[in-house]
């Protein structure tokens, strides 16, 4: 049998102790990508206090982050303290020269000594982050959280930034050219859109990146950042090659989608979200079906799909509403009409026009309802209401308002549609004048 793996990891938040769940509940599939047992050596926080509710066990605890990264157990350093203090830094050089192997992801640490480290890497010492691979010219392997294409996407990126020795974006000195690489991906369609967030300055030999890209790219889009924020919000893309829009197949429609519309991420699991919404919704051929913070238009176009009367759908985004009308057109949806604005103030000047709903779909940002926008639901007295949640956290409080309007929450039901992360969507239903269970 082989020798195990030992790791020490230093840093007890939110990554740390993932990894240490990750560690206790999945050891065998871990042990059998690995090629040999694994087992946890010694354990690090910057305080105690970050020991409580970890899942240590009896692991040995070090209170020195240093003395873990040279203990003659460990194998592998596992750095997970982050920010720019020297403690990181001294850890992570102490494993270094005790010979350790050395895993890290801190920016403020690669910003500093980003040559030195990839140097390392080469050497497979260091594993790691985007940043520190173009700096020192290595590839990253793979990205685990992304699709074997996505990861084909990212390696002609690289590729191409090594070539035309274009850096990463230093957020102390504010200097360098590389911000940020958007991926999405219809993983019905294969299609793939990419954005490439930059300093001011347009991209060199663009030429040659197209001839790089993988198949199935359909659209390159190029948006400058001048603010050292970590954001791609905001910024306006302008198309360097293809088109810029994908195509996704969700419930058998068709969706064109922008860089920056809304769209679940998990294609597979939204299918099932949306079937459920489509259940609770009990849609007749006489609904007329409200859907406010519709998007790209997804529940709103399932529900004119099923057969209701009329749907109209609101939203903030522009560029979703946009998408959302041209949605509706391609798949000969005539029955839905999208409006742009806010949905606390264009729910009344909607209603000036269009019936009041039959059934009323809600799809709220993770903050939920405002009282606002709840006072306007209630206004609106749908028979049945359909809250599609992506934080039961803010769930909870709009199902108390509603039922205090005299509301019934039938059923509830969560979607895992992030494995092995803590977020949940949930998908509630809600009836108006029915007799409580």
């Amino acid at each position: 049998m082989q020798q195990p793996l030992t790791l020490g990891i230093a840093g007890l938040g939110t990554v740390g102790g993932g990894l240490l769940h990750l560690l206790k509940h999945h050891k065998d599939r871990l042990e059998e990508r690995a090629g040999r047992p694994i087992r946890i050596g010694g354990v690090s926080a910057r305080s105690k206090g970050k020991k409580r509710g970890a899942e240590i066990g009896s692991l040995p605890w070090f209170d020195d982050p240093v003395k873990l990264a040279t203990d003659p157990s460990i194998d592998v350093f596992v750095e997970l303290i982050g920010g720019s203090s020297g403690v990181a830094k001294a850890a992570v050089e102490a494993a270094l020269k005790a010979g350790k192997h050395v895993v890290t992801a801190n920016k403020a640490l690669i910003a500093e000594h980003g040559t030195a480290l990839a140097k390392l890497a080469e050497e497979k010492r260091v594993a790691l982050n985007f940043e520190a691979a173009v700096a020192g010219g290595i590839p990253v392997i793979k990205t685990l959280r992304e699709s074997l294409a996505a990861n084909e996407v990212r390696r002609s990126f690289e590729r191409w930034a090594q070539e035309t020795a274009a850096v990463p974006f230093n957020r102390r000195s504010g200097e360098g050219y590389l911000r940020h690489l958007v991926v999405r991906e219809g993983v019905r369609s294969s299609e793939l859109l990419v954005m490439l967030v930059t300093s001011p300055g347009a991209p060199p030999q663009v030429e040659r990146l197209v001839e790089l890209l993988p198949a199935g790219v359909v659209g390159v889009l190029h948006a400058q950042q001048d603010s050292v924020a970590e954001t791609t919000a905001g910024v306006t893309p302008t198309l360097l090659y293809g088109r810029d829009w994908f195509e996704e197949r969700i419930g058998g429609l068709s969706f064109h989608v922008t860089i920056g519309a809304f769209m679940q991420t998990n294609t597979i699991m939204c299918e099932r979200l949306y079937a459920i919404a489509l259940e609770y919704a009990e849609i007749t051929p006489e609904d007329v079906v409200w859907d406010l913070y519709c998007g790209s238009g997804a529940i709103g176009l399932q529900a004119a799909a099923a057969g209701a009367t009329a749907v109209y759908g609101i939203d903030i985004s522009a560029e979703s509403i946009v998408q959302a009308r041209e949605n509706a057109e391609r798949n000969g949806l005539a029955t839905a009409e999208f409006v742009q604005g806010d949905v606390s103030k264009e729910v009344r000047p909607l209603l000036e026009r269009v019936p009041k709903p039959d059934l009323l779909f809600v799809d709220p940002p993770r903050a939920g309802l405002t009282a606002r926008a709840v006072r306007r639901a209630i206004e609106l007295a749908p028979q049945r209401l359909v809250y599609v949640s992506c934080n039961p956290t803010t769930l909870a409080p709009n199902a108390r308002q509603l039922v205090d309007a005299g509301y019934v929450l039938e059923k509830v039901r969560p979607v895992d549609m992030f494995p092995h992360t803590p977020h949940i969507e949930c998908v509630a239903q809600f009836v108006s004048g029915a007799e409580p269970r």
